[in-house]
């Protein structure tokens, strides 16, 4: 537990990723890198920057993020790494309001690493860090809407077995680290640990069998209750074409609270999604029912939830997609009901050999509930230049 709690830092979590990196990748007389260099310019206009029915505020949020975009790999290895900074300058046309207050600077950064040590067994490492503002990466059915600071390291060590033509099993765990750095009360860090087994049986080269099962603790720094969860699902995978795949699974959770006070919960899970990439289109599609994982205040719900994403290119030069989620958040400690939506639509045009990208974007968030307070639209609207420049080296 202290080693992950070390490796949630910035410095400490890079350091370890550089020695990660030299341990698992042997063999570099024969390795290939890529490396892109990456730089978004944003600028965004919101109606109501805190997400809420009273107090709604004009925000205008300036952006700036240089990164970097890493492939490092030979026959038996890979490493993947991706890492932006940015920061974010912010002002209101309410003289009311001191905007400068939310400007901060913030971390994306997402690795990989693994290495077949042999023609069956693969080892592999995997973390995604990020310190941001934006509520919705809390949890992935996240309803909160609060701009407090914040940061999340998630770590999974991993190995897979290929069991021949026939399956694989893979083990797993993850570590999941959630600290606030502006807090409320009721805003409480957590940690996560959760052991993962996933065995696949081949039917044949394009229907697959998962059966995955889960269990995880989730562990509260403040008043709220820690529980444990368990979950199994079966999953039927299929390549419809070398483009299209869908997969449909269902199952089961259980949940139980550490406070007596709590009624456990048992919820059924399912989900359905579909991919398609053509190379000059693409759509993305899933279903899902599940309970949230990380909330405030204990206030847990099921969400039953739908996302879509269609994008095409035209004339090689321009891109538009349209996108958005649909989500019913039903509450299991009391009659709250929450109908969330967000729709967006945006095109990009690409210019100077597809390096650099000019886009623009409209988004609309609303939430209807039950409970009046927790009601709010907002309206926003992005214009970005993203410039991306691809290395490669033998």
């Amino acid at each position: 537990m202290h080693f992950f709690r070390r490796l949630s830092s910035p410095l400490h979590l890079a350091t370890s990723i550089i020695c990660l990196a030299c341990i698992i990748l042997p063999g570099f007389a024969v390795a290939k890198m890529h490396f892109s260099p990456v730089l978004l310019l944003d600028q965004e206009y919101t109606d109501n920057y805190f997400r809420s029915e009273i107090d709604q505020a004009e925000f205008w949020v300036t952006q700036i993020s240089p990164g970097f975009g890493w492939e490092f790999f030979t026959d038996r290895s890979r490493v993947n790494l991706d890492y932006a900074f940015s920061y974010f300058w912010n002002n209101s046309p309410d003289g009311n309001i001191d905007a400068s207050k939310q400007d901060y600077p913030g971390h994306d950064l997402n690795f990989y690493a693994g290495y077949r040590g042999s023609s069956r067994l693969t080892l592999a490492l995997s973390d995604v860090f990020y310190l941001t503002r934006e509520p919705a990466l809390t949890d992935e059915f996240s309803n909160i809407v609060d701009r407090n600071k914040y940061w999340r390291n998630r770590v999974e060590p991993f190995i897979t077995y290929d069991i021949g033509e026939k399956g694989e099993a893979k083990l797993g765990y993850r570590n999941d680290q959630l600290q606030w750095l502006e807090q409320r009360p009721e805003q409480e860090n957590s940690s996560e640990n959760r052991g993962i087994l996933t065995l696949t049986y081949h039917l044949n080269d394009t229907n697959h069998l998962d059966l995955d099962g889960q269990f995880w603790n989730r562990d509260y720094d403040g008043i709220q209750s820690d529980y444990n969860s368990y979950q199994a699902v079966l999953i039927y995978r299929r390549e419809f074409t070398s483009s299209w795949k869908g997969e449909v699974g269902a199952g089961y959770q259980g949940r139980d609270f550490e406070d007596p006070n709590f009624k456990d919960l048992d919820e059924p899970v399912f989900y359905l999604g579909l991919k398609g990439d053509t190379g000059v289109s693409k759509l993305e599609f899933l279903l899902q029912h599940n309970l949230v994982d990380y909330t405030l205040g204990d206030e847990y719900f099921t969400a039953l939830r739908g996302d879509l994403y269609a994008e095409h290119m035209f004339l090689e030069k321009i891109r538009a997609y349209l996108g958005g989620y649909y989500q019913f958040s039903d509450f299991t400690t009391g009659p709250r009901e929450d109908n969330t939506f967000n729709g967006r639509v945006g095109l990009g045009y690409l210019f100077l050999h597809k390096m650099f990208e000019l886009g623009l974007e409209y988004s609309y968030n609303q939430r209807d509930s039950n409970d009046a307070a927790s009601d709010y639209t907002e309206n926003r609207v992005f214009l970005s230049l993203k410039l991306v420049y691809d290395f490669a080296s033998k």
